[in-house]
């Protein structure tokens, strides 16, 4: 079970190294936390926010999730500002922005069907597995030679 005492030493410095434009995987890194354990974090934290309910326990986490989104969506909110002052000067830079947002909505999109095509065929694999440990249950298929092959000829030379 992850230690509360360690998200209160390495969360502001995640946090902080957010607000300044780094990565998460190296904002962790910056902080001597693995990638791992602060997707943990977050994913415990935005869980407990979800269910409505956060305990004293929980509250360290979704503590840290709100901070670490807020961090990311001030740290978005700046770029994009400062691409569309860019954009006063150079109108190509406006249509790839444009253009920009369109595929990351795309990308998105596709990112979602992917992970429920993905969903449906782990369910699929389930079923079918299922399915085979009972029809092997039920019945035992045994294969045989015809005597045909099985027998030795007796009409010549086996060449």
């Amino acid at each position: 079970m992850p230690r509360p005492t360690i998200i209160a030493t390495a969360g502001p410095v995640i946090i902080g190294a957010r607000r300044v434009g780094s990565p998460l995987r190296s904002c962790a890194a910056a902080a001597g936390v693995p990638w791992i354990t602060v997707a943990k974090w977050l994913r415990r934290g935005r869980e407990a926010i979800a269910s409505g309910h956060v305990s004293e326990v929980d509250k360290p986490f979704a503590d840290f999730a709100i901070e670490c989104d807020r961090a990311s969506a001030q740290l978005e909110q700046v770029l994009r500002a400062r691409v569309l002052k860019g954009t006063e000067e150079d109108a190509r830079l406006a249509l790839d922005y444009v253009r920009w947002l369109d595929g990351e909505r795309d990308r998105r999109l596709a990112r979602g069907i992917e992970r429920a095509r993905l969903r449906k065929l782990g369910a699929d694999a389930t079923l079918a597995e299922a399915a085979s440990k009972a029809i092997g249950a039920a019945e035992t298929i045994t294969l045989t030679l015809p005597a045909s092959v099985s027998t030795p000829r007796t009409d010549g030379d086996d060449t």
